[in-house]
């Protein structure tokens, strides 16, 4: 069974490989009970563009690995309520 994660290429552990030399200078970790992965893939594409982050799901917490911090309101648009 598919799910939402699997189909937006969230690594259930190591992380896509891009194989592209990108260099993650941040790591943040967001509960997925508040956190809608359609929204958080969504910001992370627009900010980024693709490929220029990993998000990794591991005991449900998303570690996203970007080239900045995201801010508290960027956070905010990514909630699941």
């Amino acid at each position: 069974m598919s799910t939402a994660v699997d189909q937006l290429g969230i690594a259930a552990a190591g992380g896509p490989d891009f194989g592209n030399a990108t260099t993650f200078t941040s790591s943040q970790e967001l509960p997925a009970s508040c956190t809608n992965p359609l929204k958080l893939i969504a910001l992370l594409r627009e900010q980024f563009g693709l490929g220029r982050y990993e998000v990794v799901m591991s005991r449900s917490v998303y570690s996203i690995h970007t080239p900045r911090r995201l801010s508290l309101d960027e956070i905010a648009r990514c909630r699941a309520f």
